[in-house]
């Protein structure tokens, strides 16, 4: 493709279109100069790609391997994580032909509510932008290429079309574009997606400051510059600012702005042709791809469960994990079957193959007994099912005193074969604490006795009738201690049951308080559903009998005549 040659024969409406997409997920083709369209699909974390004549919504999609999201590759701080993923999902797209994987997503995580934040990786600038560098030179490793997203600043989901991220140029530089500037210098993406929000009052699709003297000027960056679905304003400050592609496109009052101002002289030639020349790099570097490639579906499968357990992180076991696969286990939790394992909206992808933790526990034949305990898809809990788990979790003895016997085994162990290692002989702690507590004992009773009989020397006491009444004594207040420890056991133990008596009246008590709601509510029911079958009844007795007083009348006149 010769760009310069190009860019001398495109007229100003053909510029124009070229920086619009078509179609949803397309560039514009120039079918008269022989250019042709490059496919985008979205991601972040496999392929959502619309089979042909859908509607591009979140449903419907070719399928696809579904990697874990960033949130949980973030976790591993294994790069190599997502450099593998990356690569994966290259040759999945080549299957499906599909040019610009539309992400990594790597912006800061800041509010919690923020409706992307299962697709973004980190709190932290270099994590997020180290995991998202090496899926960028993953994917474009196979010769595919990103969008990355969302530049910048969008943290949260509240005005999201139209916020205002507000926020002085220290925390902007060295954590909200830092992790930018990283992937930028390590990977070199193809494509930057523009967010929708403003920084400091400025939208980012027509910031000068962000996508020009920054992005271009300061970092290198060399590729395209496109709009989020919707995110453009003013579309010829956009071309002045930076931004090159408007997506979707397929909006006639934008390319007519352009049309205009490039005609006009309110937008220089020079601009427009540098943006035009983006966009036939961009489709340039993808004509010789090779499409429709065999992929090994069950390979990628394998890769997403390693990654996935590589990002599995325990913060503390205290000895419970492993479980002993000999014993049965209570799994309480609808999530169990009904697995959350992606987000939804633009990134919701259809799994080639799918392995709920259920599934799992059957294949590996896990021995367990299974209740719901919550309804997945209520915000509601639901007091009977949390009741049954209640119930069912009494009659399993995982709990602490298990959880310390097996963590002591496991020291115990560790102690054995550390002493083993080092020659000395090995002695059950138990017979140790017993042995080292007698010798204690004698050694206290041993200096006792020696000064009791000093004591009585200097004094002229009897030293038998002394350490027999000492003896009598420690055996009074031995005795005292021992009731006293009895009775509050027995307190204890009477206040437990107190409580839990307690408890089971207040569930039982909850549940025929719904039970009477619920016949309640199918009796409100049943009368609404009894009175509109009175109100048609009436109407079609009323219809019934007009229509007998019509055909009365008809039978009346035809006599007549």
């Amino acid at each position: 493709m010769d760009i310069q040659s190009l860019l001398e024969n495109l007229t100003v409406e053909e510029k124009a279109a070229l920086l619009a997409g078509v179609d949803f997920m397309f560039t514009n083709p120039v079918p008269r100069l022989g250019i042709p369209s490059a496919r985008m699909s979205d991601g972040p974390h496999g392929l959502r790609v619309q089979k042909e004549g859908g509607d591009n919504g979140v449903a419907g999609s070719e399928p696809a391997t579904c990697f874990p999201t960033a949130v949980s590759t973030a976790s591993s701080w294994n790069p190599d994580n997502t450099y593998k993923m990356g690569e994966a999902i290259a040759e999945e797209m080549l299957h499906y032909g599909i040019d610009v994987l539309l992400g990594p997503g790597a912006c800061i995580k800041r509010n919690p509510l923020c409706g992307r934040n299962f697709e973004y990786f980190s709190e932290d600038p270099l994590l997020a932008g180290k995991m998202a560098a090496a899926e960028v030179n993953g994917v474009q490793s196979k010769g595919c290429g990103v969008s990355v997203k969302h530049f910048a600043l969008n943290n949260a989901e509240n005005f999201r079309f139209m916020g205002d991220s507000v926020c002085d140029m220290r925390a902007i530089r060295e954590k909200y574009l830092k992790v930018f500037e990283i992937i930028v210098k390590e990977s070199k993406p193809h494509t930057m997606m523009c967010a929708y929000n403003k920084i400091n009052g400025e939208y980012c699709c027509e910031n000068k400051w962000l996508l020009t003297d920054v992005l271009r000027n300061e970092w290198g960056f060399d590729g395209v510059v496109m709009s989020d679905w919707g995110a453009t304003h003013d579309r010829v400050k956009g071309v002045s600012a930076g931004l090159d592609l408007e997506m979707p496109g397929d909006t006639d009052i934008c390319r007519k702005w352009i049309i205009d101002a490039a005609k006009s002289g309110t937008l220089k030639m020079e601009g427009l042709d540098k943006a035009v020349e983006n966009i036939l790099r961009l489709v340039q570097r993808y004509e010789n791809n090779q499409k429709d490639i065999d992929v090994d579906w069950e390979a990628h499968n394998v890769l997403a469960a390693e990654i996935a357990e590589d990002c599995a992180v325990l913060l503390k076991n205290g000895g419970v994990l492993p479980l002993d696969k000999s014993e049965r286990i209570l799994v309480v939790g609808d999530l169990f079957d009904k697995m959350r394992y992606q987000g939804a909206g633009s990134s919701m992808i259809n799994p080639t193959f799918l392995s709920t933790p259920k599934i799992a526990f059957d294949e590996h034949k896990v021995a367990y007994e299974f209740c719901r305990g919550y309804a997945e898809n209520k915000l509601e809990a639901d007091d009977k099912l949390i009741a049954e788990a209640v119930a069912k979790a009494k009659g399993y003895d995982i709990g602490v005193e298990k959880t310390l016997e097996r963590k002591q085994k496991i020291i115990r162990e560790r102690q054995k074969k550390a002493c083993e290692k080092s020659g000395k002989v090995w002695v059950e702690p138990e017979v140790q604490l017993e042995m080292d507590q007698r010798l204690a004992d004698e050694k206290a009773e041993e200096i006792f006795r020696s000064e009791l009989k000093s004591k009585c020397e200097k004094k002229g006491l009897n030293y038998e009738e002394e350490l027999e009444k000492h003896i009598r004594q420690i055996s009074e207040k031995n005795a005292k201690e021992a009731e006293k420890k009895r009775l509050a056991e027995e307190k204890q133990a009477a206040k437990l049951k107190a409580a839990e008596e307690k408890q089971t009246a207040k569930l039982a008590k909850l549940t025929s308080q719904q039970l009477v709601a619920r016949e309640e509510k199918a009796r409100r029911r049943r009368e609404r559903i009894d009175a509109a079958w009175a109100i048609e009844l009436e109407k079609g007795n009323a219809t019934y009998q007009k229509m007998q007083d019509l055909l009365k009348k008809y039978a009346e006149k035809k006599e007549k005549h």
